[in-house]
C-alpha cells in the first residue's frame, strides 16, 4: 500500500464567512460521512482543516491507496468533490515522522477518534494484542502479512524474508506507536519452574495471554 495527500479547496469561498447554502451542508454532511467510512475500514491516516476562513483555507486528507489511479478514485468519491463544493489536488505522500500519543489525544480531545482504533477491552484469555491501530488490525488478518503477534509472549514479530524465522518488533510499522516489550523470557521462566520443556502439555493459561494478563495470584500454581 502507498500513501497519498490531497488537498481541498472551497469552490465558493463565502461558505466559510456567510456559511453554506442547504446543498452545500448535505455535501458537507456527507463529506464527513465518507471520511469516516475510509476511517473505519483502515484507509484514511487522518484529516483535517486549517482553522481560518479566508481564501487560504485548505483541508487535507492523508490515506492509503494501492497505487494512484485507485488514490484519485477515492479523491474523487468525496461528496465534496462530486458536489462541486470543494475542488482537490493529489499528491503522492510520505510520513516521514509523528507522534502516534499527540494524534491519539488530538482525535479524543475532537472526539473524532475512529471505530476502528477504538481500544477492545482485555481479558485475560481472549488474547486481544495490546495495540491494535487499523492497520495492524489489517495485519493481523491477513494470513500472508509478515508481521504477526504471539498472545502468550505478548510479542509482535515480523517474519524474516526466505525463512521461517521471526523478529520481535519494538514499534508499529504504521503508525510508529511503541510496541510492548516481548515477555518470552518470562514465559520460559514460568515454564522452567514447571519443569516442563517447550513441546510439553502445559497449563491452558500458558497457551494464551491469561498467565500475563491475570494476577498471579489468580492463577493455578
Amino acid at each position: 500500500m502507498e500513501q497519498f495527500l490531497y488537498v481541498l479547496e472551497v469552490t465558493r469561498p463565502a461558505m466559510l464567512t456567510d456559511g453554506p447554502t442547504e446543498a452545500e451542508q448535505a455535501a458537507l454532511a456527507e463529506h464527513a460521512a465518507y471520511l469516516q467510512e475510509r476511517s473505519d475500514e483502515g484507509t484514511l491516516v487522518l484529516a483535517g482543516r486549517s482553522q481560518s476562513n479566508g481564501p487560504e483555507t485548505r483541508g487535507i486528507a492523508i490515506f492509503f491507496a494501492e497505487d494512484e489511479a485507485a488514490a484519485k478514485a477515492i479523491m474523487d468519491a468525496d461528496p465534496a468533490v462530486t458536489n462541486h463544493v470543494m475542488t482537490a489536488s493529489l499528491y503522492p505522500y510520505r510520513v516521514a515522522f509523528g507522534n502516534a500519543k499527540a494524534l491519539d489525544w488530538t482525535l479524543s480531545e475532537g472526539e473524532l477518534r475512529s471505530n476502528s482504533d477504538e481500544p477492545r477491552p482485555p481479558g485475560p484469555g481472549d488474547n486481544t494484542p495490546p495495540h491494535l491501530c487499523a492497520e495492524m488490525q489489517r495485519a493481523l488478518d491477513d494470513p500472508q502479512s509478515p508481521v504477526g503477534y504471539s498472545p502468550q509472549f505478548r510479542e509482535y514479530w515480523v517474519r524474516m524474508r526466505y525463512s521461517d524465522a521471526t523478529d520481535a518488533i519494538r514499534h508499529c510499522p504504521w503508525c510508529g506507536a511503541s510496541l510492548p516489550s516481548s515477555l518470552a523470557e518470562q514465559w520460559f521462566e514460568r515454564l522452567r519452574a514447571l519443569d516442563l520443556e517447550p513441546e510439553d502439555p502445559k497449563p491452558a493459561e500458558l497457551e494464551s495471554d491469561e498467565w500475563w494478563r491475570r494476577p498471579a495470584e489468580s492463577l493455578p500454581q
